[in-house]
């Protein structure tokens, strides 16, 4: 689950999933990632995926990024790839203004497909597929709760004083060499 290069912790997300379902789960994911980082008070929002109440960020600006992203992963499912991942990185804010890439935390979410032949093979699927989203969340929590350590003091006095990127993988990437970048 958490691994790391030197300094970076990465924490990994693995699920197989109907395609229909993707972007609906990945957009439930990262709102929660996004919800447990954020180190404000902030208003929460209710919506439900797979039946699963999802918690975010009332934030119409987060929202639409984590809509565009989800919505860019699910296409990329559209071809043939049965396995593709994407991840979060937070980059930070360097002299002159330039970004570096992730500062402090990296999210992967890993999925696999599996295409249902029918309607009623997919209800057959879908608590098994609850069951997945579920303990993602879960998991999550568990590890926003659990590794605080490595987060950078808070300078800015802004709700989001880290700011967030939703990375999809390119064309060529492969399993193998995502976990060279970790």
């Amino acid at each position: 689950m958490a691994q790391s290069s030197p300094s970076i912790p990465t924490f990994i997300l693995e699920l197989s999933l109907e395609p229909r379902i993707i972007q609906d789960t990945v957009k439930a994911i990262l709102h929660a990632i996004v919800f447990h980082r954020i180190f404000d008070n902030v208003r929460p929002r209710e919506f439900t995926t797979l039946d699963i109440p999802c918690v975010a960020v009332d934030n119409p600006e987060v929202h639409e990024h984590i809509q565009e992203k989800a919505e860019a992963f699910s296409s990329m499912f559209q071809g043939d790839p049965s396995r593709s991942k994407g991840e979060e990185k937070r980059p930070k804010k360097a002299w002159f203004g330039k970004q570096e890439e992730p500062s402090w935390e990296k999210w992967v979410i890993a999925i696999t497909t599996r295409t249902a032949n029918s309607e009623r093979e997919f209800y057959q699927m879908k608590p098994s597929l609850e069951a997945q989203l579920l303990e993602a969340m879960y998991t999550v929590v568990r590890i926003a709760n659990e590794y605080k350590e490595h987060i950078p003091p808070i300078t800015a006095n802004t709700p989001a004083p880290f700011p967030f990127q939703v990375v999809l993988p390119t064309v060529g990437d492969s399993w193998s060499s995502m976990f060279k970048r970790i």
